[in-house]
């Protein structure tokens, strides 16, 4: 993460709240993971650890040790990982990547799918128009982390916020001051708490 979260992030980081070994961010593996596309479906929710000490510090606040997450949805019959991050030379807008792409080893060391009990195929449809209509619309990354601004969202703020249109709160108001924000920020890590999620399929590379 960049900007504000990321001078918090590092402060915390320094401070001892790193779990995961820095060597991990050095490594680099030649082979994806394969993906049961089988097991997937719309809404399900996807995690990721990335490969920078960013990721690192805030993969380890909480279980799970995830450092990123979004969402499925289907376009062109395609299933794809609806979400947003920060970057210094492209788009920061909402994306749709493949899951080739978004579980690729260059952006992740490990990753998982899960999926809210609660979701069934009325649900499904919902979050799927609302997740297709954020991916159109013209929102891009939040450096600021604020909750309480929707013309900007960051990655956790997405997921959540389009569950949230069904009533579901996956995060349920577990949150963290992060010493440079100025608005409590939802971490991965407190959705994939969330017990009402039930793992679909996890990987994690050698």
């Amino acid at each position: 993460m960049f900007r504000l979260i990321q001078n918090s992030l590092c402060i915390l980081f320094i401070v001892g709240a790193l779990t995961l070994s820095v060597q991990c961010s050095e490594q680099r593996a030649t082979t994806p993971p394969e993906i049961p596309y089988c097991k997937i479906q719309e809404a399900d929710i996807v995690f990721r650890l990335g490969r920078t000490l960013q990721s690192d510090a805030i993969a380890s606040h909480g279980s799970g040790g995830y450092s990123h997450i979004g969402i499925i949805i289907c376009t062109d019959s395609t299933l794809k990982a609806l979400h947003i991050e920060p970057h210094r030379h492209q788009s920061e807008r909402v994306k749709a990547q493949s899951l080739e792409e978004f579980f690729h080893p260059d952006n992740a060391l490990a990753g998982c799918v899960m999926r809210h009990n609660a979701i069934n195929d009325s649900i499904r449809l919902v979050i799927s128009a609302y997740a297709k209509e954020l991916h159109a619309s013209p929102i891009t990354f939040d450096h600021d982390y604020r909750l309480s601004d929707s013309s900007q969202m960051y990655c956790t703020e997405l997921v959540e916020k389009i569950f949230q249109r069904v009533g579901i709160s996956l995060a349920r108001s577990q949150k963290i001051r992060l010493p440079l924000a100025k608005e409590p920020v939802i971490m991965p890590s407190a959705i994939y708490e969330n017990d009402s999620l039930s793992m679909i399929w996890s990987y994690r590379l050698e």
